[in-house]
């Protein structure tokens, strides 16, 4: 009996911890990405040039931040999902099965997709953006530096956001296994 009651405080206790994060998350992500395209309508304004190297830079840095929180949550909530079924075992019935509901229909949601779109829109274009203004405002070796740097923050996010993606399924399987 003891057990079963450990699992549902940690039960209890992600629920709360996940919450807590997607609010926060949001909420920085949302800031963090008004705040830099201000300056980057700041910087075309007043002609900035400094600005057009620490925009997308800063955008990027954004983007990373939101992986990073995307990427804990999946894995809190590959844990959920085991004590969903840990739970669920013990009790001899489906009674928890949020997780599963979330992976099954998560991929099919035409907001996060938007929203997604947005953002990626919002990034690539600040760094078009910041492109042609470097490109047209300094030596040509400058330009080729910073398109190499931020080709190289594009791959390491896509491939951080794939990993982070996988971390849901990894971390259920790895926790599953685990009950004995």
């Amino acid at each position: 009996m003891i057990a079963d009651e450990i699992l549902l405080k940690e039960y209890e206790r992600l629920c709360t911890e996940i919450r807590s994060i997607e609010a926060n998350n949001e909420k920085v992500i949302g800031f963090g990405i008004a705040i830099i395209t201000a300056g980057l309508a700041y910087g075309i304004d007043k002609d900035l040039l400094a600005l057009f190297f620490f925009v997308p830079i800063g955008l990027l840095g954004v983007v990373f931040y939101a992986i990073l929180q995307y990427r804990r949550l999946f894995r809190l909530g590959g844990y959920k999902r085991s004590l969903e079924y840990k739970l669920n075992e013990i009790s001899g019935q489906q009674l928890l099965i949020w997780e599963d509901i979330v992976a099954s229909t998560s991929r099919l949601n035409i907001s996060n997709r938007s929203l997604g779109a947005i953002y990626i829109s919002v990034i690539l274009m600040s760094s078009v953006l910041s492109l042609h203004k470097i490109y047209h405002s300094t030596p040509f070796l400058v330009f080729v530096v910073f398109a190499v740097v931020q080709i190289v923050f594009f791959v390491t996010a896509a491939y951080a956001l794939r990993e982070a993606r996988r971390a849901f399924e990894n971390t259920f399987q790895t926790a599953k296994a685990l009950y004995k």
